[in-house]
């Protein structure tokens, strides 16, 4: 598991491998918004093609994402912890 910090308005990389896993939004008062990219997105909006979306206490599993689609995490309204846990680890 891993401890992961989401700052305020900063795309955060949080998967680096190719297994299943699950997101645990673990502190922060605003929703978190993912998406799944080769490479860090730019900017944040109503158009952004984003794959869930969780609050406080909240999971979001993601399924073997790997290498070429990175998950990345942004929080609009605050900063963020979540907890990343690799189905095997």
């Amino acid at each position: 598991m891993s401890l992961i910090q989401v700052p305020q308005g900063v795309w955060t990389q949080l998967t680096t491998t190719d297994k299943d896993g699950e997101v645990f939004h673990k502190n922060g008062t605003s929703p978190v918004a993912y998406v799944e990219a080769a490479v860090i997105p730019v900017g944040y909006d109503a158009a952004t093609p984003v794959s869930g979306v969780t609050d406080l206490q909240e999971s979001l599993t993601y399924y073997r994402v790997d290498a070429a689609n990175l998950v990345w995490a942004f929080c609009q309204g605050g900063d963020a912890t979540l907890t990343v846990t690799p189905v095997g680890a």
